[in-house]
């Protein structure tokens, strides 16, 4: 369908309303000052910029943009997304706009959060900022935070006043019909589980003894440390597997987690191990540690630890029923223990690539802990991330491994340690990739940094020199996998540092640019499975490591699952945010931000559409025929946190839909569009529509991810509560009524406290002061 040229059917610039009784109107959107004043609806003709609808028909029939299955849901290829954002509509060819434009996207009001004690400046496309970013979201979000906060502290009140705790069953709770239900009917499991977590987090918080004291594990240690070494040993032993578990336990870390956080070298950790357990007449491990070469030791017995567990906390991996205490537990009680004997490591004190190693998989145990109640990756995560980093570069793990001469002795020992600094630089970008650049946290030095490793060697992409020519013929696929993933990693940093505050103004076209290099390094390196094509058979690696075998085709295919996901999250975040600033700035220069909102509104949909397919289908396990169930451990987290970017990507189409939605109602009721009644009733068919099925969108996935991880991704049970509670509203058009009762309330000071306008004012930058824009959203 061709969009019809404005100047055949010109469109009206200002309100009906203003336009009708022939009076000044300043054209704000979506409601002129004029009709907010007198508190009248404010419409406009066709090109509304709160939704393309009115101008140009997004393609359903054969295309069906939105199933309520997945199975009937259109994959959508590259090729598909450009036809349907270009070819159909003349009006969103890039050609048509000037890309060659600069925008000045994010300050530092769209980023600040202050909640509770914590203060900090969240990254540019992280959840929040891009909440907050977003009016509609920011108001609802707001919205729905204040409302629980006055909704549990009547309920406390309660409670105080009875003095009874069995005020809090259900009879308190009764809902009357008509009433809406309040949000905190919806988020009881999170709090309770909120409660528990604070108090288990009090009980497992480490001594003041071990933070306070002035000794530390040296190459010489103090005897009165070693009492101390010597304790949190015998407790270690108590909890230890048996040896057939812990071979068990090592050979599933080795052949499941390993391939994608390669960050030790299992000859030399094998034999290190040796070192230090002894095999018993019963079936278990003594640990000998002494006071020879003990950091070593020390270091060796952190990255035992943890490695147990790591893999005790996969909600798929079993042991043999020796325990008498649960696998969670356990691995919980271990990882405490670990925790003290890094502290005594103190790896910032005495800087080594096997301090590094222990902190990353620190790190990485409670990156990839389900029980972990994290919705995305935290400031306070970012930070230790960032401490890594930099004790990454004091150890000089940007510079290329070969160039530090003094180690270059044709030994097996050398060439094992320029492979430990080589996958140490490497996997903590990894890290970096996931958790702060696809949030847009990168800064031009990161990306020097990344540029330069590989810049003063060429000759590292073939890995010709002995160091990687030692490795085995897995090893070297890996190395290949994971420079791969590291050029990926430069790509998105560019691509980043077009849209952050990097640079003072960010160019539409350098964006583009970018976006279309990092795609098209993807689709050549990482493409996704062809379903009509057979599944090809692949070889069997089987290392000494215990007799780890592996298939690297399935280990390829779960770094090409990751890496396409955050592709297209972080694109749609891109996308969102231009659609957001040209939104906001429509009355500036109303032609021209009019075409790059609908332009950059459709990108983004399309962008949502591929992301939502490959969701579906990785949820719906179409890919399992391409890889190992067991790796699901290593990309589900990663999965669950970009998910909450799926989520308000969705919550912002349908508070606009909804808008559209009233105002179309509000219009079919008013006598004065009684000519073009049945054209209303036809866009107000498709905003419906879109509503219904991006809401079963929502309602889909929430049902799919249950089942296939049922509670144990606390934080993504979390998300899923609140996600029920928004789906209630919309199924029930409860939307508008309840943000209208609850800015009704705070504006004029009833039912919600001071104390709790505050906090929003905080979180959310809103309160009674932003009257007019709270009115006009």
């Amino acid at each position: 369908m061709k969009y019809k040229n404005s100047n055949k059917s010109r469109i009206s610039r200002v309100c009906n309303s203003c336009r009708i009784q022939k009076l000044k109107c300043d054209r704000e959107r979506p409601s002129c000052k004029r009709c907010l004043k007198n508190k009248r609806p404010c419409y406009y003709d066709t090109s509304s910029p709160v939704l393309i609808l009115n101008s140009v028909n997004i393609p359903l029939g054969n295309d069906r943009l939105i199933e309520m299955t997945s199975k009937d849901f259109p994959t959508i290829s590259n090729e598909k997304s450009k036809s349907t954002t270009s070819e159909n509509y003349s009006i969103f060819q890039s050609h048509d706009l000037n890309l060659n434009y600069n925008v000045s996207l994010w300050n530092a009001r769209d980023m600040y959060v202050s909640q509770g004690p914590s203060t900090y400046l969240d990254f540019p496309y992280g959840p929040h900022s891009i909440a907050q970013y977003d009016p509609f979201s920011r108001i609802f979000c707001s919205c729905t935070h204040g409302t629980v906060l006055a909704d549990l502290q009547n309920k406390l009140d309660r409670i105080s006043l009875s003095n009874n705790i069995t005020t809090m069953d259900s009879n308190t709770d009764s809902i009357n019909p008509g009433e809406i239900i309040s949000p905190l009917q919806f988020l009881k499991e999170a709090i309770t589980h909120w409660a528990k977590n604070t108090n288990r987090n009090i009980t497992n918080q480490l001594p003041p003894e071990y933070f306070n004291t002035i000794y530390t594990i040296e190459d010489r240690i103090n005897p009165k440390l070693m009492s101390t070494i010597q304790e949190l040993i015998q407790k270690v032993e108590l909890l230890l597997p048996n040896m057939q578990n812990i071979s068990i336990i090592l050979l599933y870390f080795y052949e499941n987690v390993y391939p994608f956080y390669p960050l030790i070298e299992i000859p030399t950790f094998e034999n290190n191990l040796k070192e230090i357990l002894e095999f018993q007449t019963n079936g278990y491990y003594k640990i000998i540690i002494n006071k020879e070469d003990i950091r070593r030791k020390i270091e060796t017995l952190v990255l035992f630890l943890l490695i147990i567990v790591i893999s005790l906390r996969d909600p798929k991996f079993g042991l043999d029923n020796d325990q008498t205490m649960h696998p969670i537990q356990l691995a919980n009680n271990i990882m405490i223990i670990s925790e003290k004997l890094l502290s005594l490591l103190n790896g910032f004190k005495f800087t080594s690539e096997n301090a590094l190693a222990c902190l990353l998989y620190s790190y990485i145990s409670e990156y990839l802990n389900p029980g972990n109640d994290e919705m995305h990756v935290t400031h306070n995560g970012i930070l230790i991330l960032k401490c890594l980093t930099e004790l990454a570069i004091t150890l000089g793990l940007h510079e290329e491994p070969s160039q530090f001469s003094r180690y270059k002795a044709d030994t097996f020992s050398t060439h094992s340690y320029f492979r430990l600094r080589y996958k140490l630089w490497l996997g903590i970008q990894t890290l970096r990739m996931l958790m702060i650049t696809a949030d847009g946290g990168c800064t031009i030095l990161d990306q020097l940094y990344l540029e330069n490793y590989f810049s003063n060697r060429d000759d590292l992409l073939d890995f010709p020199f002995g160091y990687m020519m030692s490795m085995s013929e897995f090893e070297k696929k890996l190395f290949e996998l994971q420079k791969d993933k590291y050029q990926v990693h430069i790509k998105l940093t560019r691509l980043m540092n077009h849209c952050n505050k990097s640079s003072r103004t960010q160019n539409l076209i350098e964006i583009s640019e970018n976006i279309n290099n990092l795609g098209a390094f993807i689709s050549q390196k990482f493409p996704l499975p062809d379903a009509s094509q057979p599944i090809l058979a692949t070889n069997i690696f089987v290392e000494e490591w215990r007799g780890a075998k592996f298939k690297f085709e399935e280990i390829k295919m779960v770094e090409t699952l990751k890496v396409n996901i955050l592709y297209l999250s972080s694109v749609l975040s891109i996308y969102n945010t231009l659609m957001f600033h040209f939104e906001r700035n429509i009355t500036e220069n109303e032609e021209r931000n009019e075409k790059f909102y609908h332009f950059y509104l459709v990108k983004g949909f399309g962008c949502y559409l591929e992301l939502l397919t490959l969701i579906l289908q990785y949820f719906e396990n179409e890919f399992s025929p391409y890889t190992k169930i067991n790796y699901e451990y290593s990309l589900n987290k990663g999965i669950t946190f970009l998910m909450i970017k799926l989520w308000i990507a969705q919550l912002s189409y349908i508070l606009r839909f909804s808008r559209k939605n009233e105002i179309l109602i509000n219009q079919l009721a008013d006598s004065r569009y009684s000519e073009i009644h049945s054209k209303l009733e036809n866009e107000r068919a498709i905003v419906s529509y879109m509503i219904d099925s991006i809401s079963s969108h929502m309602g889909l996935i929430c049902i799919l991810i249950t089942a296939k991880f049922g509670y144990c991704y606390i934080g993504c049970s979390q998300v899923i509560l609140m996600i029920n509670y928004f789906l209630y509203l919309v199924n029930n058009s409860y939307l508008g009524q309840i943000q209208n009762a609850y800015w009704t309330n705070v504006i004029n000071h009833t039912q919600i406290s001071t104390k709790i306008v505050d906090k929003m004012n905080l979180k959310w930058g809103l309160s009674a002061s932003n009257t007019n824009f709270i009115e006009k959203y």
